[in-house]
């Protein structure tokens, strides 16, 4: 006699794997969870860690300052960016660290972000490497987003990217700071910036 052992099913959390549009996607109710919609599938974020949110928080104080006194634009965090909203196509909506919107386009947004922003900022954790480094690198890309600002907490780097004739191109930087193109003016302290990777150690 075969004895069959009966196979159970690994529920994922919440609305993990669910298969959607973008409409669908941003009609779900909340539950507590974080996630994003990569090419149609609802993929569940996890928390940040500390030193993550270090590294996040530094870099959006300075930006954030700079472009308030100037009246540049809105600098969102940990916002929804829509890049793909067509009915019935794979929805791609991503939720960045940080989002930067100028001045003269803010007329566009409502409550969503359904245009490209002009600067984007992902912190890269563990679990969302593939993501950041390849899936969301070429989103952002096609979807004309000027500068990609990506930063590695673990191996403590920092790759900023500018859109040159529809492609992404790395841009090199001064040990010191980097200097936007897509925020005119504004010098990203480094320093300050490798200070978070060495808070927590």
């Amino acid at each position: 006699m075969v004895v069959r052992t009966p196979t159970t099913k690994v529920r994922r959390p919440g609305y993990s794997g669910l298969v959607l549009t973008a409409e669908e996607y941003l009609a779900l109710p909340p539950d507590g969870n974080r996630y994003e919609l990569i090419d149609g599938v609802v993929v569940m974020s996890p928390s940040p860690r500390n030193t993550h949110q270090l590294v996040m928080l530094g870099i959006v104080s300075q930006l954030r300052a700079f472009v308030v006194e100037r009246g540049l634009g809105l600098v969102l965090v940990e916002a929804d960016v829509v890049l793909e909203a067509r009915p019935r196509r794979r929805g791609k909506v991503f939720r960045p660290e940080m989002h930067f919107i100028r001045a003269e386009r803010v007329a566009q947004l409502g409550e969503r972000t359904q245009i490209a922003p002009d600067v984007v900022l992902e912190v890269i954790s563990p679990e969302s490497r593939g993501a950041d480094e390849e899936t969301k690198y070429r989103d952002y890309e096609t979807a004309g987003v000027a500068e990609y600002w990506l930063v590695d907490p673990i191996d403590e780097t920092m790759t900023f990217y500018r859109l040159q004739d529809g492609k992404y191109a790395a841009t090199a930087v001064s040990p010191l700071s980097f200097e936007s193109q897509a925020v005119p003016g504004f010098k990203l302290d480094l320093a300050r910036v490798r200070a978070a990777f060495h808070a927590l150690k």
